[in-house]
């Protein structure tokens, strides 16, 4: 039995390492679709998600930062939930490289945040 239970965790250990890579993998390719579309949209995402210690709902977060015409800023009512940098811009990319001809876009994550990547005049 104990043979089952760490080759269970060994599988499941092995699982989030693979998935966490192709997270990586897919973000760098939706950022850069993201930057054909629109470089201000990479550029308000890398503005807002490189602060380290983003809280949602917080001040910071519903402000969000704008560069150029595009605008980034999480919304939500989650009770305090830190948002790691990495997955922040994972996030934003794959809304913009889905989102609009000019990556505006927007997408709700763990039932109370909501990414927002908005185009602003």
């Amino acid at each position: 039995m104990q043979l089952f239970s760490l080759f269970t965790t060994l599988l499941v250990a092995v699982s989030a390492t693979s998935v966490h890579g192709d997270a990586m993998s897919n973000d760098w390719e939706n950022a850069g679709v993201c930057g054909s579309k629109n470089a201000n949209a990479n550029a308000a995402i890398e503005a807002f998600c490189s602060k380290g210690d983003i809280v949602v709902p917080s001040k910071y977060a519903q402000d969000g930062a704008r560069r150029g015409n595009m605008h980034a800023r999480i919304t939500g009512n989650c009770g305090g939930q830190w948002i790691p940098p990495e997955w922040c811009r994972a996030q934003f990319h794959q809304i913009c490289a889905h989102g609009g001809p000019r990556g505006g876009g927007h997408r709700k994550y763990n039932g109370c945040q909501l990414f927002q990547l908005t185009k602003k005049y």
